[in-house]
Protein backbone atom coordinates (compact mmCIF):
# COMPACT_ATOMS: atom_id res chain seq x y z
CA UNK A 1 0.00 0.00 0.00
CA UNK A 2 1.35 3.72 -0.86
CA UNK A 3 0.13 6.02 1.96
CA UNK A 4 0.85 10.13 1.56
CA UNK A 5 1.14 11.99 4.61
CA UNK A 6 0.39 15.92 4.40
CA UNK A 7 1.34 18.11 7.40
CA UNK A 8 3.29 21.33 7.49
CA UNK A 9 5.97 20.24 10.00
CA UNK A 10 6.71 16.79 10.00
CA UNK A 11 6.06 14.83 11.61
CA UNK A 12 3.06 16.34 13.68
CA UNK A 13 0.04 13.94 14.85
CA UNK A 14 1.41 11.51 11.88
CA UNK A 15 4.48 10.27 13.94
CA UNK A 16 2.40 6.93 14.73
CA UNK A 17 0.57 6.07 12.04
CA UNK A 18 3.42 7.15 9.39
CA UNK A 19 5.97 5.36 11.67
CA UNK A 20 3.80 2.23 11.64
CA UNK A 21 2.82 2.02 8.25
CA UNK A 22 6.68 2.44 7.24
CA UNK A 23 7.49 -0.51 9.50
CA UNK A 24 4.87 -2.72 8.10
CA UNK A 25 6.49 -2.75 4.61
CA UNK A 26 4.12 0.07 3.08
CA UNK A 27 5.58 2.82 0.77
CA UNK A 28 5.18 5.81 3.35
CA UNK A 29 5.94 9.52 2.06
CA UNK A 30 5.64 12.71 3.72
CA UNK A 31 5.26 15.96 2.10
CA UNK A 32 5.67 19.38 4.77
CA UNK A 33 7.06 22.85 5.27
CA UNK A 34 9.10 22.14 8.27
CA UNK A 35 11.00 19.05 9.89
CA UNK A 36 13.50 20.39 12.16
CA UNK A 37 16.41 17.53 11.32
CA UNK A 38 13.67 14.95 12.59
CA UNK A 39 12.97 11.62 10.23
CA UNK A 40 11.02 8.73 10.79
CA UNK A 41 12.66 5.36 9.79
CA UNK A 42 11.20 4.05 6.45
CA UNK A 43 9.67 6.91 5.77
CA UNK A 44 10.28 9.40 2.87
CA UNK A 45 10.15 12.99 3.56
CA UNK A 46 9.70 15.61 1.06
CA UNK A 47 10.17 19.02 2.21
CA UNK A 48 8.40 21.72 -0.04
CA UNK A 49 11.18 24.18 -1.06
CA UNK A 50 11.78 27.42 -3.21
CA UNK A 51 8.38 29.23 -4.06
CA UNK A 52 6.35 25.85 -2.43
CA UNK A 53 8.59 26.30 0.67
CA UNK A 54 7.40 27.65 4.17
CA UNK A 55 9.73 30.67 3.53
CA UNK A 56 8.34 31.66 0.35
CA UNK A 57 4.89 31.37 2.43
CA UNK A 58 5.85 33.49 4.85
CA UNK A 59 7.20 36.18 2.86
CA UNK A 60 4.26 37.02 1.88
CA UNK A 61 2.72 38.01 5.56
CA UNK A 62 -0.83 36.23 4.36
CA UNK A 63 -3.04 35.95 7.50
CA UNK A 64 -6.35 34.03 7.84
CA UNK A 65 -8.07 32.67 4.88
CA UNK A 66 -5.50 33.73 2.25
CA UNK A 67 -2.66 31.84 4.62
CA UNK A 68 -4.62 28.89 4.46
CA UNK A 69 -5.23 28.92 0.41
CA UNK A 70 -1.74 30.21 -0.50
CA UNK A 71 -0.64 27.02 1.31
CA UNK A 72 -3.56 24.74 -0.44
CA UNK A 73 -1.86 25.52 -3.35
CA UNK A 74 1.99 25.05 -2.62
CA UNK A 75 0.78 21.45 -1.60
CA UNK A 76 -1.11 21.15 -4.71
CA UNK A 77 1.78 22.01 -7.20
CA UNK A 78 3.65 19.53 -4.72
CA UNK A 79 1.32 16.63 -5.49
CA UNK A 80 0.79 17.39 -8.65
CA UNK A 81 4.92 17.13 -9.06
CA UNK A 82 4.19 13.23 -7.81
CA UNK A 83 1.54 12.71 -9.85
CA UNK A 84 3.55 14.03 -13.07
CA UNK A 85 6.36 11.39 -11.69
CA UNK A 86 3.85 8.63 -12.18
CA UNK A 87 3.38 7.98 -8.48
CA UNK A 88 -0.48 7.72 -7.13
CA UNK A 89 -1.01 6.85 -3.58
CA UNK A 90 -3.69 4.31 -2.06
CA UNK A 91 -4.41 6.54 0.66
CA UNK A 92 -3.58 10.87 2.10
CA UNK A 93 -3.60 11.52 5.22
CA UNK A 94 -3.91 15.56 5.86
CA UNK A 95 -4.21 17.61 8.70
CA UNK A 96 -7.14 19.34 7.42
CA UNK A 97 -6.78 22.96 9.47
CA UNK A 98 -3.89 23.90 7.60
CA UNK A 99 -5.34 23.62 4.28
CA UNK A 100 -2.74 20.69 3.09
CA UNK A 101 -5.15 18.35 1.27
CA UNK A 102 -7.89 20.76 0.11
CA UNK A 103 -6.74 20.09 -3.49
CA UNK A 104 -6.30 16.42 -3.38
CA UNK A 105 -9.31 15.36 -5.02
CA UNK A 106 -8.54 17.20 -8.03
CA UNK A 107 -4.78 15.09 -7.81
CA UNK A 108 -6.17 11.96 -7.35
CA UNK A 109 -9.88 12.13 -7.02
CA UNK A 110 -10.31 8.17 -6.55
CA UNK A 111 -8.13 8.42 -3.69
CA UNK A 112 -8.66 7.46 -0.57
CA UNK A 113 -8.58 11.00 1.65
CA UNK A 114 -8.40 10.92 5.19
CA UNK A 115 -8.61 14.49 7.16
CA UNK A 116 -7.53 14.97 10.97
CA UNK A 117 -9.42 18.00 12.32
CA UNK A 118 -8.09 19.90 15.59
CA UNK A 119 -10.40 22.18 15.56
CA UNK A 120 -13.96 23.50 14.30
CA UNK A 121 -13.49 27.84 14.55
CA UNK A 122 -17.15 28.39 16.17
CA UNK A 123 -17.52 31.72 17.52
CA UNK A 124 -20.11 30.22 20.54
CA UNK A 125 -17.40 28.04 21.39
CA UNK A 126 -16.95 27.52 25.35
CA UNK A 127 -13.28 29.14 24.49
CA UNK A 128 -14.75 32.73 24.12
CA UNK A 129 -17.26 32.09 26.98
CA UNK A 130 -14.50 30.76 29.35
CA UNK A 131 -13.40 33.64 30.46
CA UNK A 132 -14.62 37.05 28.39
CA UNK A 133 -13.21 39.91 30.69
CA UNK A 134 -9.82 38.63 30.37
CA UNK A 135 -6.85 41.17 29.43
CA UNK A 136 -4.89 38.86 27.66
CA UNK A 137 -7.30 36.76 25.93
CA UNK A 138 -8.99 38.58 23.18
CA UNK A 139 -12.50 37.57 22.34
CA UNK A 140 -13.50 36.44 18.54
CA UNK A 141 -15.05 40.08 17.71
CA UNK A 142 -18.15 39.82 15.05
CA UNK A 143 -16.98 36.10 14.13
CA UNK A 144 -16.09 36.79 10.41
CA UNK A 145 -12.72 35.89 10.66
CA UNK A 146 -13.43 32.72 12.30
CA UNK A 147 -15.78 31.70 10.14
CA UNK A 148 -13.52 32.23 7.11
CA UNK A 149 -11.45 29.52 8.53
CA UNK A 150 -13.91 27.04 8.00
CA UNK A 151 -14.48 27.90 4.29
CA UNK A 152 -11.64 25.42 3.42
CA UNK A 153 -11.51 23.69 5.98
CA UNK A 154 -15.48 22.66 5.73
CA UNK A 155 -14.60 21.94 1.84
CA UNK A 156 -11.92 19.19 2.84
CA UNK A 157 -14.04 17.90 5.64
CA UNK A 158 -16.93 16.86 3.22
CA UNK A 159 -14.61 15.55 0.61
CA UNK A 160 -12.75 13.16 3.05
CA UNK A 161 -13.94 9.31 3.18
CA UNK A 162 -12.93 9.48 6.69
CA UNK A 163 -12.72 11.81 9.44
CA UNK A 164 -10.59 11.71 12.51
CA UNK A 165 -10.15 13.48 15.82
CA UNK A 166 -7.97 13.00 18.72
CA UNK A 167 -10.65 13.38 21.45
CA UNK A 168 -14.16 13.22 21.78
CA UNK A 169 -14.02 16.96 22.99
CA UNK A 170 -12.45 18.01 19.60
CA UNK A 171 -14.74 16.32 17.63
CA UNK A 172 -18.22 17.45 19.68
CA UNK A 173 -16.98 20.89 18.01
CA UNK A 174 -17.43 19.91 14.90
CA UNK A 175 -21.32 20.12 12.84
CA UNK A 176 -23.64 17.70 13.52
CA UNK A 177 -23.51 16.64 9.95
CA UNK A 178 -19.31 16.18 9.77
CA UNK A 179 -19.60 14.80 13.77
CA UNK A 180 -21.36 11.98 13.13
CA UNK A 181 -18.88 11.07 10.00
CA UNK A 182 -16.01 11.22 12.33
CA UNK A 183 -13.60 8.95 14.29
CA UNK A 184 -12.21 9.27 17.46
CA UNK A 185 -8.72 8.32 17.51
CA UNK A 186 -6.21 9.62 20.49
CA UNK A 187 -3.10 10.41 19.89
CA UNK A 188 -1.52 7.98 22.73
CA UNK A 189 1.72 8.16 24.94
CA UNK A 190 4.82 5.85 24.74
CA UNK A 191 4.48 4.02 27.91
CA UNK A 192 7.89 2.52 27.63
CA UNK A 193 9.55 6.09 27.77
CA UNK A 194 6.92 7.64 29.94
CA UNK A 195 6.68 5.97 33.25
CA UNK A 196 7.28 6.78 36.96
CA UNK A 197 10.84 6.46 38.43
CA UNK A 198 10.54 7.37 41.69
CA UNK A 199 14.60 7.19 42.63
CA UNK A 200 14.49 10.39 40.09
CA UNK A 201 12.08 12.42 42.53
CA UNK A 202 14.03 15.79 43.21
CA UNK A 203 15.15 15.70 46.47
CA UNK A 204 13.49 18.89 47.52
CA UNK A 205 9.58 20.41 46.57
CA UNK A 206 9.62 21.01 42.61
CA UNK A 207 6.72 22.19 40.80
CA UNK A 208 7.27 21.83 37.08
CA UNK A 209 5.21 23.31 34.13
CA UNK A 210 5.82 22.87 30.59
CA UNK A 211 4.30 24.26 27.81
CA UNK A 212 5.06 24.67 23.81
CA UNK A 213 4.63 28.34 24.07
CA UNK A 214 4.09 30.47 27.17
CA UNK A 215 0.70 32.27 26.48
CA UNK A 216 -2.74 32.63 27.66
CA UNK A 217 -4.69 29.26 25.56
CA UNK A 218 -2.16 27.32 28.44
CA UNK A 219 -2.50 29.53 31.00
CA UNK A 220 0.57 30.92 31.83
CA UNK A 221 0.28 34.38 32.39
CA UNK A 222 -2.51 32.89 35.43
CA UNK A 223 0.13 30.75 36.70
CA UNK A 224 2.82 33.37 36.38
CA UNK A 225 0.46 35.98 38.79
CA UNK A 226 0.33 33.12 41.46
CA UNK A 227 3.60 32.08 42.25
CA UNK A 228 5.24 35.09 44.24
CA UNK A 229 2.56 34.52 47.16
CA UNK A 230 3.75 30.33 46.89
CA UNK A 231 7.14 31.03 46.93
CA UNK A 232 7.02 33.18 49.35
CA UNK A 233 4.85 30.91 51.37
CA UNK A 234 7.28 27.54 51.18
CA UNK A 235 10.96 29.01 51.26
CA UNK A 236 11.63 25.11 50.56
CA UNK A 237 9.71 24.73 46.95
CA UNK A 238 11.55 25.14 44.13
CA UNK A 239 9.79 25.73 40.28
CA UNK A 240 11.16 25.23 36.65
CA UNK A 241 9.36 26.31 33.55
CA UNK A 242 9.93 24.58 29.97
CA UNK A 243 8.90 25.75 27.17
CA UNK A 244 9.61 28.35 24.36
CA UNK A 245 8.76 32.06 24.82
CA UNK A 246 6.42 32.29 22.52
CA UNK A 247 2.59 32.42 21.35
CA UNK A 248 1.30 29.82 19.26
CA UNK A 249 -2.58 30.01 19.71
CA UNK A 250 -2.96 33.71 20.53
CA UNK A 251 -3.68 36.42 22.79
CA UNK A 252 -2.28 39.99 23.77
CA UNK A 253 1.34 39.91 24.78
CA UNK A 254 2.10 42.35 27.63
CA UNK A 255 4.21 45.77 26.57
CA UNK A 256 7.28 43.59 27.51
CA UNK A 257 7.04 42.14 24.21
CA UNK A 258 6.63 38.22 25.18
CA UNK A 259 5.13 36.66 28.00
CA UNK A 260 8.81 34.86 28.85
CA UNK A 261 10.25 38.32 29.56
CA UNK A 262 7.17 39.54 31.02
CA UNK A 263 7.31 36.57 33.78
CA UNK A 264 10.86 36.88 34.34
CA UNK A 265 10.47 40.09 35.48
CA UNK A 266 7.73 38.82 38.01
CA UNK A 267 9.84 36.33 39.31
CA UNK A 268 13.32 37.79 39.26
CA UNK A 269 13.81 37.90 43.35
CA UNK A 270 13.24 33.90 43.05
CA UNK A 271 15.45 34.04 39.79
CA UNK A 272 18.14 35.76 41.63
CA UNK A 273 18.05 32.87 44.14
CA UNK A 274 17.80 30.16 41.76
CA UNK A 275 14.46 28.69 42.97
CA UNK A 276 12.97 29.17 39.92
CA UNK A 277 14.37 28.23 36.60
CA UNK A 278 13.01 28.91 32.79
CA UNK A 279 14.16 25.56 30.98
CA UNK A 280 13.77 26.30 27.69
CA UNK A 281 13.04 23.54 25.20
CA UNK A 282 13.94 19.95 26.53
CA UNK A 283 15.64 17.63 24.76
CA UNK A 284 13.54 14.23 24.92
CA UNK A 285 15.85 12.16 27.25
CA UNK A 286 15.96 15.43 29.74
CA UNK A 287 12.03 15.99 29.25
CA UNK A 288 11.34 12.39 30.15
CA UNK A 289 13.27 12.79 33.53
CA UNK A 290 12.48 16.15 34.47
CA UNK A 291 8.76 14.84 34.72
CA UNK A 292 10.06 11.98 36.85
CA UNK A 293 11.72 14.80 39.00
CA UNK A 294 8.80 16.45 39.60
CA UNK A 295 6.13 16.93 42.70
CA UNK A 296 4.03 19.01 41.49
CA UNK A 297 3.29 19.64 37.73
CA UNK A 298 0.57 22.26 36.49
CA UNK A 299 -1.22 21.80 33.28
CA UNK A 300 -3.31 24.61 32.56
CA UNK A 301 -5.67 24.59 29.28
CA UNK A 302 -8.69 27.16 28.19
CA UNK A 303 -11.55 24.95 26.84
CA UNK A 304 -9.48 24.58 23.77
CA UNK A 305 -7.11 21.18 23.32
CA UNK A 306 -5.54 18.92 25.72
CA UNK A 307 -1.13 19.41 24.95
CA UNK A 308 0.34 15.81 24.32
CA UNK A 309 2.04 16.50 27.92
CA UNK A 310 -1.08 16.18 29.76
CA UNK A 311 -0.85 12.08 29.06
CA UNK A 312 3.14 12.21 29.24
CA UNK A 313 3.03 13.77 32.78
CA UNK A 314 0.13 11.45 34.10
CA UNK A 315 2.17 8.65 32.41
CA UNK A 316 5.33 9.63 34.14
CA UNK A 317 3.86 9.57 37.74
CA UNK A 318 3.21 12.84 38.14
CA UNK A 319 0.95 14.64 41.12
CA UNK A 320 -0.84 17.14 38.56
CA UNK A 321 -2.74 20.38 39.32
CA UNK A 322 -4.35 20.78 36.40
CA UNK A 323 -7.06 23.24 35.06
CA UNK A 324 -11.07 22.10 35.71
CA UNK A 325 -11.63 22.49 31.57
CA UNK A 326 -13.26 20.11 29.48
CA UNK A 327 -10.26 18.44 27.03
CA UNK A 328 -8.62 17.73 30.79
CA UNK A 329 -11.53 16.35 32.13
CA UNK A 330 -11.72 14.04 29.38
CA UNK A 331 -8.30 12.55 30.82
CA UNK A 332 -8.48 13.22 34.61
CA UNK A 333 -11.21 13.92 37.51
CA UNK A 334 -10.82 14.51 40.64
CA UNK A 335 -9.34 10.48 41.84
CA UNK A 336 -6.55 11.11 39.87
CA UNK A 337 -5.60 14.94 40.06
CA UNK A 338 -6.50 18.06 41.76
CA UNK A 339 -8.33 19.99 39.01
CA UNK A 340 -8.78 24.31 39.99
CA UNK A 341 -10.53 27.28 38.65
CA UNK A 342 -7.47 29.08 37.17
CA UNK A 343 -9.64 31.70 36.54
CA UNK A 344 -10.01 33.27 40.12
CA UNK A 345 -7.44 34.62 42.14
CA UNK A 346 -5.47 32.60 44.54
CA UNK A 347 -6.46 29.58 43.13
CA UNK A 348 -2.43 28.20 43.23
CA UNK A 349 -1.63 28.50 46.98
CA UNK A 350 -4.16 26.45 48.59
CA UNK A 351 -3.42 23.57 46.24
CA UNK A 352 0.27 23.83 47.30
CA UNK A 353 0.21 24.00 50.74
CA UNK A 354 -2.57 21.03 50.89
CA UNK A 355 0.01 18.49 48.61
CA UNK A 356 3.10 19.78 50.03
CA UNK A 357 1.54 18.57 53.45
CA UNK A 358 0.10 15.36 52.31
CA UNK A 359 2.89 13.15 50.85
CA UNK A 360 0.17 10.30 50.68
CA UNK A 361 -2.57 12.44 49.08
CA UNK A 362 0.12 13.25 46.17
CA UNK A 363 0.99 9.58 45.70
CA UNK A 364 -2.61 8.42 45.64
CA UNK A 365 -2.92 11.14 43.03
CA UNK A 366 -0.24 10.00 41.03
CA UNK A 367 -1.20 6.64 41.05
CA UNK A 368 -4.60 6.85 39.93
CA UNK A 369 -3.45 9.17 37.18
CA UNK A 370 -0.79 6.60 36.11
CA UNK A 371 -3.38 3.80 35.85
CA UNK A 372 -6.02 5.83 33.80
CA UNK A 373 -2.92 6.92 31.22
CA UNK A 374 -2.71 3.03 30.19
CA UNK A 375 -5.80 3.39 28.59
CA UNK A 376 -4.34 5.50 26.08
CA UNK A 377 -1.10 3.86 25.09
CA UNK A 378 0.14 4.37 22.08
CA UNK A 379 -0.46 0.90 20.71
CA UNK A 380 -4.33 1.06 20.84
CA UNK A 381 -3.77 4.21 18.59
CA UNK A 382 -1.67 2.54 16.71
CA UNK A 383 -3.93 -0.46 15.61
CA UNK A 384 -6.98 2.16 15.57
CA UNK A 385 -5.28 3.89 12.88
CA UNK A 386 -4.11 0.46 10.72
CA UNK A 387 -7.60 -0.80 10.88
CA UNK A 388 -8.82 3.20 9.58
CA UNK A 389 -5.56 3.49 6.87
CA UNK A 390 -7.05 0.13 5.15
CA UNK A 391 -10.48 0.51 5.58
CA UNK A 392 -11.56 -1.17 2.19
CA UNK A 393 -7.89 -1.52 0.31
CA UNK A 394 -6.07 -4.92 0.21
CA UNK A 395 -2.51 -4.42 1.92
Amino acid sequence: MRLLFLHPNFPGQFVRPAAVSAQAGHEVKFLCHTHYGRSLAGVERITLKGGLGHKALEARQLKGLAHTQALAEQYLKAMEQLAAAGWQPDVVVSHSGWGCGLHTALVWPQVRRVAYVEWWFAVDAPLYSFDPTNLWWPSPGNGRGMRERNLSLALELSEAHALVAPTHWQRQQLPEALRQRCAVITDGVDLNRFRPDHQRKAPTPLLTYGTRGMEPMRGFPELISELPGVLEAHPQLEVEIAGDDRICYGGSPPQEGSFGRWAQQQLAPWIAEKRVSFLGRLKPHAYTQWLQRSWLHVHLTRPFVASWSLLEAMASGCCLIASNTEPVREFLDPSSATLVDFRKEGWLMPVVAKLLADSALCGKLAKRATSTAKAFDEHKAIDAWHSLLCAGLTT
